[in-house]
């Protein structure tokens, strides 16, 4: 229980800095901490032992669910990079309509 007190500060510590760098206007910048989950997630499926008496069936769906339990802080991160850039693209676009209306 006390892990999880302390993992949830930081994960949205996590998210705050994602914000933070999908404003920055660099994407590829704003890709390093949903990678880096991303990669962790990799690593998980390949720790994952399969059991002699499993089917190849449960073996997948271990699989299957051990990529996506894994994935999810990827995906909270891409959803918190996607709910900040587009309000960054606007601005640029706003600013390129302004620099035509002066011409």
């Amino acid at each position: 229980m006390s892990r999880i007190i302390l993992l949830v500060p930081v994960f949205i510590g996590l998210a705050v800095l994602q914000g933070f760098l999908a404003k920055s206007g660099r994407k590829w910048v704003a890709m390093i901490l949903p990678g880096i989950f991303f990669a962790l997630s990799l690593i998980a499926v390949l720790n994952v032992a399969p059991d002699p008496h499993m089917d190849t069936v449960q073996l997948v769906l271990l699989v299957f669910f051990t990529f996506l339990l894994y994935n999810i802080p990827t995906m909270i991160l891409l959803a918190v990079y996607f709910a900040f850039r587009p309000k960054e693209r606007k601005n640029k676009e706003l600013e390129k309509m302004r620099l035509q209306d002066l011409d």
